[in-house]
Order: structure tokens, then sequence, then C-alpha cells
């Protein structure tokens, strides 16, 4: 070995000893070195409309406890085949008190189905065609491009581009008006 040719490992060393001068030099405090962190491959990204299904059940929660929704296999009954692990559930009942999202953790067919509860929201308590049949809609001006509308008791817009106030008016006394008596002034009774 000659004088004017350094070792391989004499290189290296001192490699190493002028990168860990600049690190030091870098950090003016004792915080250890952070690592960057690696990016995620192409390979593990997918459109999750093929990683996964959702789903939409209405419950009928007097017969049915959303308990049993959660953890009880028997009752998804026939669609618990169309399940697998992965995917997400919105839950209702029908009385419309209750809203759920669930993130199917582990199913075993005919076995053991669980569920996480990603969202779990009270609703307002009352069911939606009772609230249609309470008679609380009303005229209400939206401005020339839409003109009289009728909204319903939950806020919808259920009809819009009415003339007159008038003929708003009245599509409300009919929506307003109970259905035992919807047809009493009907020119054949």
């Amino acid at each position: 070995m000659t004088p004017s040719m350094p070792n391989a490992s004499a290189t290296r060393a001192a490699k190493s000893d002028a990168a860990h001068a600049v690190a030091s030099a870098d950090s003016r405090d004792d915080t250890p070195a952070t690592i960057a962190p690696a990016p995620i491959p192409q390979s593990a990204m997918q459109d999750a409309a093929y990683a996964r299904n959702w789903w939409r059940v209405v419950f009928d929660g007097e017969r049915t406890p959303y308990a049993s929704v959660l953890g009880d296999v028997t009752v998804w009954g026939p669609n618990e085949s169309k399940l697998r692990a992965g995917d997400l559930v919105e839950v209702l009942d029908e009385q419309s008190t209750l809203f759920a999202l669930l993130y199917l953790v582990e199913h075993v067919p005919a076995k053991l189905i669980r569920f996480a509860e990603l969202i779990k929201a009270p609703l307002g308590g009352r069911v939606v065609g009772r609230i249609e049949a309470l008679g609380h809609h009303y005229a209400q001006w939206r401005g020339p491009a839409r003109r009289w509308c009728v909204i319903g008791p939950t806020g919808m817009l259920l009809r819009d581009g009415i003339l007159t106030k008038e003929e708003a008016e009245r599509d409300v006394a009919t929506r307003n008006t109970p259905t035992s008596m919807a047809f009493v002034s009907h020119p054949r009774m």
C-alpha cells in the first residue's frame, strides 16, 4: 500500500466523521435526528370502491335492538353472505331516531360478526311519516327565480315556481289538512 492512497476503512471513517460534524452543526440543540418518512408506494393505493362495499340498512328499532346489530350474526340473516371485512354500513332505524356508520372489523360467516362504530348520532326521534302528518307546511317567497314555494315541516322545499301567494297558501292548506278530511270538499263527495 502506498502512502498516497488511503485504505477504504480510513476513507469511510473520514466520511462518517464529516457527516457527523455536518449533522451536529445543523442541529443547534440536543434533539435527536428525525428520520424522513418513506413515501407510500403507488401499488399500496387503490380506489375504495374496489376495496370495500358501502351498504345501507334500515331496521325496525322496536323489534331489533341496535346493540344486536353490532354483534349478533343472526340479525343479518340472508344479508350476511354479502358482507366482508372492511365494508362500511350505514344504519338507520325506521323510527328515525338513530343514524350510525359502522366498519366491519371481523366476519366469520354464520359464527361471528363484529363492527366498529365510526359515527353514532341520534336523530329527531319521531317517525318521518308522523312529522308529515303534523301539518306544518308553509308558503315562503324565495326570490324572482323560485317565486312562491311550499316548504315542508322538515324544511325541505316541496314545490317552487308558484306565481301567486294565494295559490301557494291553497297548496299549504291542502297539505295541512288531515288525511281523514282530505276529500270532504271534493266536488263528487
